[in-house]
């Protein structure tokens, strides 16, 4: 959905440039399956975007599906050395809308709860995705996260 222009931009974060809906129409009181899978051995989140502020940020190619009114928007690092040090490069996937997301993560997954104006500090490359207010950027060889959610 969305054109050219929105493939492109789905190409930047990590994404393929087209996408498929899927939408069941079958007998009423039925429902459909839909199997989703990765090309590495990963696990599997679902999110709300709604539970965390209208907004999740994500590292390029986490996303696996989303429902329809989530939109896919390039996320930029703040800092030029985030980009370089931080492990998770320079373009982010931004995930806005209204709806569940599935992101994918290799090895193990923990999710982290921050407090106010706590600070985590996260070896580079093992962000999966942060929520609306974290303040995400480099320090040294890790990233530091000030904010509420980081998985």
């Amino acid at each position: 959905g969305g054109g050219l222009s929105a493939g492109f931009k789905r190409m930047l974060t990590g994404q393929n440039v087209f996408i498929s809906d899927y939408k069941y129409e079958g007998e009423p009181g039925t429902a459909g399956l839909v199997a989703l899978g990765t090309d590495f051995p990963s696990k599997i989140i679902r999110l709300n975007i709604n539970q965390y502020g209208g907004k999740i940020v994500a590292q390029q190619g986490a996303l696996l599906c989303a429902s329809h009114t989530v939109d896919i928007n390039m996320e930029f690092t703040k800092k030029l050395s985030t980009g370089f040090f931080g492990g998770e490069g320079f373009v982010l996937q931004g995930l806005t809308g209204d709806g569940d997301v599935f992101l994918k993560a290799g090895g193990s997954l923990i999710r982290k709860d921050l407090d106010e104006g706590e600070e985590l500090r996260i070896a580079s490359g093992a962000l999966v995705a942060f929520s609306n207010g974290v303040d995400f950027g480099e320090s040294g060889a890790s990233v530091t996260m000030a904010g509420s959610d980081a998985f």
